[in-house]
């Protein structure tokens, strides 16, 4: 379960896609978050599960548990170069947008 956002000075402002992993804290970005919601992704499914959970799923078979992990660790990655991808173009669809407001204002 991820963290709340705290208010310590160890805890940056914006937590994002790539930071809150190492912050420990939920992901508070509107552009971050605007991109998980496109893809119907939850913080929790970002979250990398310990090995522990793989062995019991596997009934303590460690080779088996190994790479269910290591097949899910690809998953959870791609994920997050996709959500960081859409988080670029959504951010370069806004930038566009504002300077075409403003060579259309001139």
């Amino acid at each position: 379960r991820a963290a709340s956002v705290g208010s310590g000075p160890d805890v940056p402002e914006a937590v994002s896609l790539d930071n809150f992993l190492e912050v420990g804290a939920r992901i508070n970005s509107p552009d971050s978050t605007v991109a998980m919601r496109a893809f119907g992704v939850r913080q929790r499914d970002l979250l990398p599960k310990p090995m522990a959970h793989y062995l019991a799923i596997s009934e303590g078979d460690a080779r088996v548990a190994g790479m269910r992990r290591d097949s899910e660790e690809q998953f959870r990655t791609r994920v997050l170069e996709e959500l960081r991808a859409q988080r670029r173009d959504l951010r370069l669809e806004a930038d566009r947008g504002r300077s075409s407001f403003i060579t259309e204002s001139l």
